[in-house]
């Protein structure tokens, strides 16, 4: 039989035990910071692995390192953990860096907001968000590079022609350009979808350097918009 003293302290300890998440538990852990996202790329909207998460604290009364740093999985899910000394809130912004072939096509978002736990497992979920170049039609987009050979300069103010000779039918089939300052030269065609334009590059060398012609050239078409595929780097020879 159960004395009554032992009675009473149950019912006094049961509305704490509610209130409670620790109680009769070991998921409770210090002062901490968990927090998650999921990244997509945005040309088929597959899981955007590998991408490098940065979160650099701009605000709030929480007490952070100056930024947390992770790196999503095969999924796209990142996770930015820290402890903390005390309970709080941070305010900041998130930068997602993209490995290749999408380096470079950094961006941020601000005034992100996530508050810590004490308890193991309690995630603050920060969103989802698209990474890398958007979609669009099917286009070539790509540039090349010309130099000398003799000297390893670039080959600057050079006249050039491309004129296609197979593959996907391309606007414009000839393309006349001239290299800018640091030898390149831009090749740019609407195409009616994806696959390669094949055609020969004409560089019109001046003396001392001998004319350049390189044949089957393929130039892929691209889904991304604002992206620019480099193709080739050629070398002019001398006479």
């Amino acid at each position: 039989m159960k004395r009554p003293g032992c009675l009473v302290l149950l019912l006094l300890l049961l509305p704490l035990a509610a209130c409670d998440p620790c109680f009769g538990t070991n998921a409770c852990t210090g002062t901490h910071v968990d927090a998650s996202g999921r990244l997509f790329w945005h040309l088929d909207d597959s899981p955007a692995a590998g991408t490098r998460v940065i979160f650099h604290q701009t605000g709030g009364d929480l007490v952070l390192p100056d930024s947390l740093v992770a790196v999503a999985d095969e999924n796209g899910v990142f996770h930015l953990r820290a402890d903390v000394p005390k309970p709080g809130e941070a305010v900041g912004t998130l930068t997602f860096r993209p490995p290749e072939p999408w380096k470079g096509w950094d961006w941020g978002v601000s005034g992100v907001r996530f508050t810590t736990a004490d308890v193991r497992g309690d995630m603050r979920y920060l969103g989802l968000w698209g990474v890398g170049p958007i979609r669009t039609d099917p286009h070539v987009s790509c540039v090349a590079e010309i130099f000398y050979e003799d000297t390893g300069e670039r080959a600057v103010g050079v006249a050039v022609e491309f004129h296609r000779t197979g593959g996907l039918s391309a606007e414009p089939d000839t393309i006349r350009e001239v290299s800018n300052e640091v030898g390149r030269f831009p090749l740019f065609m609407s195409v009616p979808g994806a696959g390669d334009v094949v055609g020969d590059l004409i560089v019109h060398a001046e003396p001392p350097y001998r004319p350049l012609v390189v044949h089957d050239v393929h130039l892929p078409t691209t889904v991304a918009r604002d992206y620019v595929q480099l193709i080739g780097v050629w070398g002019i020879e001398r006479d």
